[in-house]
């Protein structure tokens, strides 16, 4: 992918951002930091919103590795959230996620979303691969970034969702778990 650092933080930041209109008190911070009496966290992005006359605070974490997210990344945002009294945490990578990372998230309430360039969402069906002459994204108007929620369901299967400007069921599903 190229964009930069913060322009990768800046759309996973726009995506979340995308359902604060329907939330009570939503605010986002790019880059926080959180004060704690264990120490400082740097946070990449840090949500509060209230619901039943409660505010929730959400964590994400954003991660531009070569190769697959492992377990001890999901461990780290875990004692993160604890050790600040956050509700949920979120993990976006640019690489995927090893199943143990996946599986760890699952039992502790962890989503987890791989980041990907838009035109990855876009297929053709040809008989012969055929290179395009041309920017999906800007002609049939998808985003330039998107996307896949990734969900440990049992031993065997991951469940990928489409997660992007257009798509912010899942985002909202996020907040919902």
């Amino acid at each position: 992918m190229n964009i930069t650092p913060e322009e990768y933080e800046r759309y996973v930041k726009d995506w979340f951002d995308g359902l604060g209109y329907s939330l009570t008190g939503y605010e986002s911070e790019h880059r926080s930091i959180a004060s704690v009496p264990d120490g400082n966290y740097e946070i990449d992005i840090d949500i509060t919103y209230e619901a039943l006359g409660v505010t929730f605070r959400v964590l994400i974490e954003c991660k531009r590795y070569s190769s697959k997210v492992k377990r001890e990344v999901v461990q780290l945002l875990h004692q993160k959230l604890q050790s600040i009294g956050a509700h949920k945490g979120v993990v976006c990578c640019t690489s995927g996620f090893q199943k143990g990372a996946l599986k760890y998230a699952k039992n502790h309430g962890i989503a987890c979303i791989e980041v990907v360039p838009g035109a990855t969402t876009f297929h053709t069906k040809s008989a012969e691969p055929q290179e395009l002459n041309y920017d999906p994204c800007q002609v049939w108007g998808i985003p330039r970034i998107s996307g896949y929620l990734h969900q440990f369901i049992d031993e065997r299967v991951v469940r990928h969702s489409i997660v992007d400007k257009k798509h912010l069921e899942y985002i909202e599903e996020i907040l919902r778990t």
